[in-house]
């Protein structure tokens, strides 16, 4: 998407709340908060 001039999101890994929060307020908001893996159901 660089290659192309494609513009994107800005984006940090957070490893806790805190830490997303304060990377919240440095991106602005609105901001999209997303688990990097999540866990699948266990039946």
């Amino acid at each position: 998407m660089n290659r192309l001039g494609i513009e994107m999101p800005k984006s940090e890994a957070a490893y806790s709340v805190e830490e997303a929060e304060k990377i919240a307020v440095e991106l602005g908001y609105p901001v999209v908060i997303r688990p990097a893996y999540t866990m699948p159901p266990q039946y």
